[in-house]
């Protein structure tokens, strides 16, 4: 029984995942590590940041925010030579507000709900 209660889980994390329409590369739901660069897309309310970005504290470098397009490529450009990505929904106002700062660092609100990270290292995954 453990096994479904595991399959159980492993599906209802997918469709959670895919309800969100987020795609890293080519990959929907995203897989544990890139090599950068590669960008992502989205659906409304979720925003994509790098919380590794040298930005100061309580700040994130913005890389998408609800759009459908792809936004600033994820470099791991600055900093370690590898940084962890957060897709996390918001409401759509603040989703919203944070479009016009897609490519800058800025304050991540609070309230956002992780739907998926995953790791971006300049030099390959290992």
């Amino acid at each position: 029984m453990p096994s479904r209660a595991i399959s159980v889980f492993a599906l209802l994390l997918f469709t959670v995942l895919s309800a969100h329409g987020l795609t890293v590369g080519n990959d929907n739901p995203p897989k544990a590590c890139y090599k950068a660069p590669v960008t992502a897309v989205s659906d409304p309310n979720v925003v994509i940041y790098d919380r590794d970005a040298p930005c100061g504290p309580g700040r994130a470098y913005i890389h998408n925010s609800g759009n459908s397009v792809p936004g600033a490529p994820m470099t791991a450009g600055a900093g370690p030579e590898e940084h962890t990505y957060v897709a996390a929904e918001f409401s759509k106002e603040v989703s919203d507000s944070l479009t016009h700062y897609i490519g800058q660092c800025m304050v991540v609100p609070q309230g956002g709900r992780t739907v998926a990270t995953w790791r971006v290292n300049r030099n390959g995954c290992h």
